[in-house]
């Protein structure tokens, strides 16, 4: 007699409902960081601009990867990612409550005050 293999019954797992993903926002108690030192020349020759950069956020909710996408000039970028890397804070994305690493686009608009 030659030996069966057992019959395999299909034991499929419930449905799982779908993840839950909360993207990073902005830590309100550092809304004041997020305004970059305007570029003093770019200041003096009465240059306005804006920059636009890719930002990884970490689990803790800090800036970990400053990638350019665009700017009007490279000054505004500068500042922008050394104030994103030392003083950006963000609460943190989430999958299913659990903090993760996102990514997310940001623009930053330097604009000349009236005096």
């Amino acid at each position: 007699a030659q030996a069966r293999a057992p019959a395999c019954r299909g034991s499929a797992d419930p449905p799982q409902p779908p993840s839950t993903f909360t993207k990073a926002r902005l830590n309100p108690r550092f809304a004041e960081s997020f305004r970059p030192d305007y570029p003093p020349s770019l200041r003096r020759e009465g240059i306005e601009g804006s920059v636009t950069v890719r930002v990884t956020i970490d689990e803790r909710g800090r800036v970990t990867a400053v990638e350019l996408i665009k700017a009007t000039d490279s000054r505004f970028f500068e500042e922008t990612r050394e104030q994103a890397l030392r003083y950006w804070r963000f609460d943190p994305a989430r999958r299913d409550g659990i903090a993760v690493v996102s990514d997310q686009t940001m623009t930053v608009h330097f604009r000349l005050e009236e005096d």
